[in-house]
């Protein structure tokens, strides 16, 4: 799992500037590379795979009643915060970009 290259140029994005497009899971901008400044936009199927991690964790808290032991609130949801922040420190790494061809 590497970060992404600029498909024109091949420039190597860094982790910083892939995760600053990143708005805490809430919203994406576009990714601009440095060096030809051709524009990146996030896939679709990156933005299902990050939309679909929520129910996720959701249904992890809310299934707490299925395991044979008791997992209160107050331990569950540090452990979702956990898990978001992991996916979101995670994102340059699995997150996938196609160049815009329209814009430049």
């Amino acid at each position: 799992m590497n970060i992404q290259k600029c498909e024109s140029c091949e420039n190597q994005f860094t982790w910083r500037e892939v995760e600053r497009t990143t708005k805490a899971g809430f919203g994406y901008q576009p990714l601009i590379c440095k060096k030809c400044g051709t524009k990146h936009e996030v896939t679709t199927m990156t933005r299902i795979i990050v939309t679909l991690l929520v129910p996720i964790f959701i249904f992890i808290l809310n299934s707490s009643n299925l395991l044979p032991f008791y997992i209160p609130f107050y331990v569950g949801l540090p452990i979702i915060l956990v898990l978001f922040f992991a996916v979101m420190l995670s994102f340059p790494y699995f997150g996938k970009y196609k160049a815009d061809q329209n814009r430049k």
